[in-house]
């Protein structure tokens, strides 16, 4: 199972775009890998520095706007944070 979502965050003067996919990770296991991609929507251009947590687990993205997760399935909490813009949160199940 693949999915993928687009997930808006808004503030009067910047929207954030997070895009979610997740998929089976490589070494089976049962574990799968939740990538996080950040950018702003108006520029569709990627956010360094936004500090995406998942379930108490902090990274912050690259100049790619990208973090990845590998977790178990289950449902996660997740929030975005990025200066400029609104923090975003939401939950995700794999």
């Amino acid at each position: 199972m693949h999915t993928e979502a687009k997930i808006l965050g808004a503030t009067a003067a910047a929207v954030i775009m997070l895009w979610l996919a997740t998929k089976p990770a490589a070494a089976a296991d049962g574990l799968w890998v939740a990538d996080f991609r950040v950018t702003d929507e108006e520029t569709m251009e990627p956010l360094e520095g936004a500090v995406i947590s998942l379930s108490g687990v902090s990274r912050t993205t690259g100049t790619d706007g990208m973090v990845s997760f590998t977790i178990m399935p289950g449902t996660y909490d997740y929030t975005v944070v990025c200066a400029g813009y609104d923090s975003l949160g939401g939950t995700i199940q794999v």
